[in-house]
């Protein structure tokens, strides 16, 4: 029999992974599983920034809908027009409105596709580039050699993710140790 080359990722490879509950994979109402995806997918970088996952490594550059690394798998997020257009590698997320972004009470994570003003108005023919604002200070550190953590520039305040909604999400989408 031949061996798939395809790799999985680690957090959808295990069938006893939270990705297979049924509420994350049948809801009917695509803007509600996006918005229970994404909220779920941001319980677990919460919990692996603050040393509590013991599950698969989360990578420093998470998709918001399957954690692994944007770089390494390739999923993007866009957003054109009052559309938000998710390509996901490992999750099928269909285009929403950008509305369904906003956080409430029942999703409150404000992890969303984030426009980099620095790399959207680079080079000769500037290119929209969207980053998920979980992953924004590490991008301006990686891509643009601002940390905030040193230099506490007030234009990257806006992406600090607060205790208050580290809470939160954790409180209404909690995952175990090792889901």
């Amino acid at each position: 029999m031949m061996e798939s080359k395809r790799k999985l990722n680690p957090l959808v490879e295990n069938s006893n992974t939270c990705l297979n509950l049924q509420v994350l994979t049948n809801s009917k109402d695509k803007t509600r599983r996006e918005r229970i995806l994404r909220n779920h997918m941001a319980s677990h970088m919460i919990a692996a920034w603050e040393g509590r996952w013991k599950g698969a490594e989360i990578a420093h550059d998470p998709c918001m809908y399957c954690c692994s690394s944007m770089r390494m798998t390739g999923c993007t997020v866009e957003i054109v027009g009052s559309k938000v257009k998710p390509e996901c590698k490992f999750q099928h997320v269909s285009e929403f409105p950008q509305k369904s972004l906003k956080s409430s009470k029942n999703f409150p994570t404000t992890n969303q596709p984030m426009r980099c003003e620095r790399c959207s108005s680079a080079g000769p023919k500037p290119k929209e580039v969207f980053i998920p604002k979980y992953n924004m200070l590490s991008h301006y550190k990686e891509v643009h050699g601002i940390d905030y953590d040193e230099e506490h520039c007030d234009y990257l305040h806006k992406y600090v993710i607060g205790e208050d909604e580290k809470k939160k999400v954790t409180d209404k989408f909690e995952v175990g140790e090792s889901e």
